[in-house]
């Protein structure tokens, strides 16, 4: 089983507006905005790794 302790940061500059942005989205999902930008982050990642296997 995966260990699911979540210790490591990945620290991103943002302009406010970024940031409010990503704070009104996750919002609209009733997240906050570290674990809906980390779930939209691993989405993105394991997309674009899929698409490169392809190529």
């Amino acid at each position: 089983m995966e260990n699911t302790n979540r210790e490591n940061v990945l620290r991103i500059r943002l302009t406010e507006r970024e940031r409010r942005t990503l704070d009104e989205t996750a919002k609209t999902v009733t997240l906050e905005t570290s674990t809906w930008a980390r779930m939209e982050l691993l989405k993105l990642a394991k997309r674009t790794a899929r698409q490169l296997q392809k190529a």
